[in-house]
């Protein structure tokens, strides 16, 4: 296996046990000295409607999934890019406002509810591609879905 393969491993491994995204990419830079500062999001248009990932947060019939689409950077270094989509009647009004108003990562404003991650796919990509790992995971809180996170993990990461 080449080194690169080796680091997208470990990476998967930690990614795989970790609560929060944001917080295993904070500690995966700073061991690898990636970029500087906490992980923030950088705001993109939201992404279209996704029927099959909205399906999987089970709303009740009055709940709307909400979505956002963020590059996730540590100082100038991108680290991935993310599609997440949640309930917000599932979240505090202060979460559901800092979500709306700032660019503070999903995993830091939801913390506060103890959330579990759940992979549900992911696949390595091909050299060339800009991202090396594409990962869709449930994260849950108190045993229910909170949201959906489609996140691709840039090369930067294992350079």
């Amino acid at each position: 296996m080449d080194v690169v393969a080796t680091e997208v491993a470990h990476f998967l491994d930690g990614l795989r046990a970790a609560a929060s995204a944001t917080r295993f990419l904070e500690s995966w830079c700073a061991r690898r000295g990636l970029g500087a500062g906490p992980v923030r999001s950088r705001r993109l248009p939201p992404p279209p409607p996704d029927a099959a990932a909205e399906a999987l947060l089970a709303p009740a019939p009055w709940e709307r999934p909400e979505a956002r689409r963020v590059t996730l950077m540590r100082g100038a270094v991108a680290l991935s890019d993310a599609e997440i989509r949640w309930l917000g009647t599932r979240l505090t009004p202060a979460m559901q406002e800092a979500l709306a108003r700032t660019d503070t990562p999903f995993g830091v404003v939801v913390a506060p509810l103890a959330p579990e991650r759940r992979m549900l796919a992911e696949r390595v990509l091909p050299p060339g591609d800009a991202h090396a790992l594409d990962c869709t995971a449930l994260v849950l809180a108190g045993g229910r879905p909170i949201a959906v996170a489609r996140e691709r993990y840039r090369r930067a990461l294992f350079a």
